[in-house]
């Protein structure tokens, strides 16, 4: 059986001081005031149980509605890019035998499509005849 060692008052002391220190500086702190107007805000504050793990909980929900906004945000911009080469093109290539309000309507249908009409790609003599 192995000895044990004992330690002195001296040694335990300095050890858990070290520790602590070592723990000051592996955490982060801060001071969170409300002014005089914020009581709403105060009182709600104060009756979390666990005002710590509500902050965390709050920070870190925001952190993901953030991350869902930016997301929303570049798939938009994608979106937007990509009507905009589609409206493009067709209007370059736009048959001429179309009013203007048949261009408009057919522009107006690609947004936001991601399927191509090729319908609204013809030539003149395949113009869909409208009677009444």
């Amino acid at each position: 059986m192995s000895k044990k060692r004992w330690l002195s008052d001296e040694q335990r002391h300095e050890n858990r001081k070290s520790a602590q220190e070592n723990y000051r500086h592996r955490v982060r702190r801060f001071t969170f005031q409300f002014s005089l107007k914020d009581t709403e805000a105060l009182e709600w504050f104060e009756a979390q149980p666990d005002k710590g793990k509500y902050l965390k909980e709050l920070i870190l929900a925001d952190k993901q509605q953030q991350l869902q906004k930016r997301q929303e945000n570049e798939t938009n911009e994608i979106l937007l890019e990509e009507d905009a080469v589609q409206t493009t093109a067709y209007l370059v290539n736009t048959p001429e035998c179309c009013s203007g309000a048949e261009h408009l309507d057919h522009v107006l249908g690609m947004l936001g499509a991601d399927v191509m009409d090729e319908d609204v790609y013809h030539s003149e003599d395949q113009h869909p005849k409208m009677s009444l």
